[in-house]
């Protein structure tokens, strides 16, 4: 677009410096340039056919000719093109030459124009006005009389106000319309300085520009983004006028998945953190209500990063014995496909699996000696990797397995018999220092003579009575017994306690112990020590 100090050129102050007819000639240029931009700018911002009139203005005056042009964004084949006028499609050429009134259009390829509207005047003079205005544009408008007649002290009015007054034949330039511009324009003019002329009013409607150049971009750039990452998706258009209506589509679906209305040219959709449920294919639509366009079609990959992997042998107790067959497997529980394993031993790659839809890798090996050790595995899928916990292999020969298990089990029962020396020991030692651990057989227990055990007759049972209770046995140099007298029988208790003596300590208990011999037995013995025959008494 031209800057508006070029378009408005007042051509009324440059009378006096050139002639009337190059004024004239410069000044119908200058329309017909700046009226081809916004015919051109119709055409490519629509993306169909428009039908555009030469001379690029209108009303025209009765008895001239309209050439009317069909173009379109692409090259026309003539056999392919229809003409609407005068009620009907009609087969004609390009361009085509008109002398009637009324609205006409041109067809191609399903694409139909817009119409245009020819008016021819039977007046004096007119008011001519570009067939197509656009917001932003320059305004001209033309008081023109009939077979270029001169009129002079011109004025122009819109809604039957004055705009301004010119000295004859100029251009009136109004820059950068907009819709408020719109409305029902009109002249006068003055002939031979008496007769005094009014054009009619013709109709100016400041068409918004359509949306044109959409674009979609995003950010990072590419479609490919990690979870958790931020998206940004812009949708911008080159040019539109009035207020744009961006819409968001997913998956192609008609709704709108998010939609704003703004003046801008320029929309974003951001995801902060965008997941796994984002994925798919995005497109933008831009709409100002004079036309809607598309964008391409975005297809958003939201991968996953790979999880912790595990490592697992079928070894028992991650022992083996050599010729045993392990299965080696490694495990990732979350993470896009697909997935590389790398299984390792002693930090050196054992094996290589890949996973196309992410499953367990996994390989069976015949172990030998050589396959202890330390092993490990990684898995990747070509934007994040992770490494398993390492566990370590032990491989015996079958030999070394059966010493190994002899040397368990005699470990084991020797542990068993120091357990059992303990306690043996432990229970001695309590039986030592009074403790019991079973309850003493009861004194009331019959007493039976074993030198006369093959009596037909046994002794009947003496009932037992302690002669001291809760006595302390620490006291030194006491000692307290009950002494019987298993030839004889049942002591007679009442010959114990009647001679005890009187001057006696009464705090300690003294027991007269009788015994009968036989009178076979020799006397020689009565002179014998008398504490051969008593245990445990203490002699003064």
């Amino acid at each position: 677009m031209y800057p508006a100090s070029e378009i408005q050129a007042d051509l009324s102050l440059r009378e006096g410096l050139f002639p009337f007819s190059l004024n004239l000639i410069l000044m119908l240029l200058w329309i017909s340039l700046l009226i081809l931009v916004s015919v051109d700018r119709q055409a490519s911002a629509a993306k169909k056919v428009v039908v555009i009139p030469s001379p690029p203005w209108t009303p025209v005056f009765k008895g001239e000719k309209v050439t009317l042009t069909c173009n379109g964004p692409h090259l026309l084949d003539p056999k392919k093109l229809w003409w609407f006028y005068e009620n009907e499609w009609q087969k004609s050429s390009n361009p085509l030459e008109v002398t009637k009134a009324g609205e006409y259009r041109c067809e191609m390829d399903s694409s139909i124009s817009d119409p245009v509207h020819l008016i021819f005047s039977n007046n004096e003079l007119v008011l001519q006005i570009p067939y197509y205005v656009f917001e932003g544009d320059e305004l001209l408008l033309r008081c023109q009389g009939r077979n270029d007649v001169k009129f002079t002290d011109i004025s122009y009015f819109k809604d039957k106000k004055a705009l301004r007054s010119v000295r004859e034949n100029s251009v009136l330039s109004i820059s950068h319309v907009n819709s408020d511009h719109s409305g029902l324009y009109y002249c006068k003019a003055t002939k031979n300085r008496w007769y005094q002329y009014t054009s009619e009013e013709v109709k100016l409607h400041v068409q918004g520009i359509p949306v044109s150049g959409i674009l979609l971009e995003i950010q990072p750039p590419r479609t490919q983004v990690i979870e958790g990452e931020k998206l940004v998706l812009t949708c911008s258009v080159a040019e539109g006028t009035g207020n744009i209506t961006f819409c968001w589509h997913k998956n192609a679906t008609k709704d709108c998945l998010r939609k704003k209305t703004q003046s801008s040219l320029k929309e974003e959709f951001m995801f902060s953190t965008i997941k796994k449920s984002d994925e798919g294919s995005y497109q933008c639509a831009a709409d100002n209500n004079i036309n809607t366009i598309f964008s391409r079609t975005v297809v958003i990959t939201v991968m996953i990063p790979v999880s912790r992997p595990f490592l697992t042998l079928s070894a028992v107790g991650m022992q083996a014995v050599v010729g045993e067959v392990l299965e080696f497997r490694c495990e990732v529980l979350k993470g896009s496909a697909p997935v590389f394993y790398q299984f390792y031993h002693k930090g050196l790659v054992l094996k290589t699996i890949l996973a196309p839809f992410g499953d367990a890798a996994f390989f069976n090996l015949s172990v030998t000696t050589e396959h202890s050790g330390n092993y490990s595995c990684e898995v990747n899928n070509s934007f994040s990797s992770q490494f398993s916990e390492t566990l370590e292999l032990s491989v015996l020969d079958p030999a070394e397995r059966s010493l190994l298990i002899i040397g368990v089990t005699a470990a084991l029962l020797s542990i068993l018999g120091l357990a059992a020396v303990a306690l043996l020991v432990y229970f001695k030692l309590k039986k030592k220092s009074g403790g019991s651990l079973v309850p003493e057989p009861s004194r009331d227990q019959p007493i039976t003579d074993t030198q006369e055990s093959g009596h037909s007759k046994s002794i009947p049972p003496v009932e037992l009575q302690p002669i001291y209770d809760n006595v302390t046995p620490f006291i030194e140099d006491v000692i307290y017994s009950e002494v019987w007298d298993m030839n004889q029988g049942k002591t007679n208790r009442a010959d114990i306690s009647e001679t005890l003596p009187e001057d006696k300590d009464s705090s300690v208990m003294y027991s007269e112990v009788k015994t009968h011999r036989p009178d076979n037995r020799s006397m020689d013995r009565d002179h014998e020590d008398d504490t051969e025959n008593y245990e445990n008494v203490l002699l003064s």
